[in-house]
């Protein structure tokens, strides 16, 4: 099925790209594919208190910058030399390992016209305002934008008890109601 109007061949192009996909092409690492078709039913146990300090840390500087968390590991290896407070990277690591979500990058025009994925995945130029997709000295995609699946944060919040209740609020309810009609 095709159409003689651009944007709506554009736009039939994307649904067939919908209705087609599957988790080998949707641009997951297999491993975590297979996490997701097999999750983990509890909480991680976190047994390091190193890596419970770094995780700590970074989940309340989470609106900060970068530095932020880089300098206050600084200040506490400064008064602790010894410990193993991971860095900034290696936490986000441990982060993306332990909740299962792990963004998927995509390239995306400078501008921030559009993605370069579907019918736009092979071209090199904007095709709204002609900007390069690459940086012409590195040949790396010049701006980038992350996607978090939907799957592993729903199955995230499934290892907790507390989400886990919270995210049935509404089916409880709705039979609750419905036993009184």
């Amino acid at each position: 099925m095709t159409s003689k109007i651009e944007d709506i061949d554009i736009a039939l192009k994307y649904i067939t790209a919908v209705r087609d996909a599957d988790l080998d092409s949707s641009g997951m690492d297999p491993n975590d594919v297979l996490l997701l078709q097999d999750a983990a039913e509890s909480a991680p146990n976190i047994d390091d208190p190193d890596l419970r300090l770094g995780l700590k840390m970074f989940l309340t500087t989470t609106l900060a910058s970068q530095e932020i968390y880089t300098l206050n590991r600084d200040a506490i290896l400064e008064r602790y030399p010894d410990s193993k407070l991971p860095s900034f990277d290696k936490i986000k690591w441990h982060v993306k390992e332990l909740s299962g979500i792990k963004p998927l990058e995509n390239d995306m025009c400078i501008n921030t016209c559009l993605a370069f994925t579907g019918p736009f995945s092979n071209l090199e130029h904007c095709p709204m305002c002609n900007e390069s997709r690459y940086d012409p000295h590195s040949k790396k995609a010049r701006q980038h934008f992350s996607t978090i699946p939907i799957g592993p944060q729903i199955q995230a919040l499934y290892r907790s008890k507390d989400s886990a209740q919270m995210m049935k609020y509404r089916r409880t309810w709705t039979a609750e109601i419905l036993s009184k009609l």
